[in-house]
């Protein structure tokens, strides 16, 4: 079974719409059945769920079997969702993830752009600072799957996945597994990973994998005490055209 997605992360104001399809290389056609399908959130919520009358379709073709269209509008938490798709025994499923536009509060955290006297001093005072540098050393991060990575293409940057401190606090409004699925597409993509060799006591919350040849601590978030503050690195673009990345502004949010 196939889904044709637009995209991957929606906001509730948007549709989300699938063109259903089949890849059928079985070993007789498919004939007089139906293809049930369900869209879902992380605890088995059903959202919207409905049937397609599946056409008769031949061995060895490729087909189509119809078109889902959910609205998104009564999604008021962000969170991933599952589109489920089942025609007799065969099945199959793709996520997607909603992000609703909320109402932005006075953030108790400083935001800072360059690290100088002003946010050495936040610091000192106790205060917590989110440090999202405008220029940052170190390669330029990617996202990477299984597949199409730079040890099977021999392309840069060398980075070959993404480990992710799922649990911290710094996700809590932003669903994640400790891997970079397709919500991380945008933000991976316009980020830095920093080198933090020298930081043997940081573990990054959002790191880039290196290859098994030279295997360096990479970081494009990470976290550390200083002095009587708090300080939360973000090497990762969350100014630019904001209102057409969803996710990122989302993690930024959560930040």
């Amino acid at each position: 079974l196939l889904a044709r997605l637009p995209k991957r992360t929606f906001a509730p104001a948007e549709t989300f719409t699938a063109k259903m399809g089949i890849y059928h290389f079985g070993p007789q056609r498919i004939s007089g059945q139906r293809l049930e399908w369900r869209l879902e959130d992380e605890s088995g919520q059903a959202l919207a769920q409905g049937q397609l009358k599946a056409k008769q379709v031949e061995v060895a073709t490729v087909d189509s079997l119809g078109h889902i269209t959910v609205p998104l509008h009564a999604v008021h938490h962000p969170g991933k969702y599952t589109l489920k798709a089942r025609l007799g025994a065969v099945c199959n499923e793709w996520d997607i993830w909603v992000y609703p536009e909320v109402e932005e509060s006075a953030a108790s955290v400083i935001v800072a752009h360059q690290w100088n006297d002003e946010v050495k001093q936040s610091l000192a005072e106790g205060k917590d600072v989110l440090l999202v540098p405008d220029e940052a050393p170190g390669r330029k991060a990617k996202f990477a799957s299984h597949f199409w990575n730079p040890i099977m293409f021999n392309w840069n940057p060398m980075i070959v996945g993404t480990l992710i401190q799922a649990s911290h606090p710094a996700f809590a409004d932003f669903p994640t597994d400790s891997y970079a699925d397709w919500q991380w597409w945008d933000i991976l993509n316009h980020a830095r990973a920093l080198e933090l060799d020298g930081l043997p006591e940081v573990t990054p919350l959002v790191q880039s994998i290196d290859s098994y040849e030279s295997n360096h601590k990479l970081g494009i978030v990470f976290e550390a005490r200083v002095g009587k503050g708090r300080l939360l690195v973000a090497a990762i673009d969350l100014q630019s055209k904001m209102d057409e990345r969803p996710a990122t502004r989302q993690l930024f949010r959560s930040f």
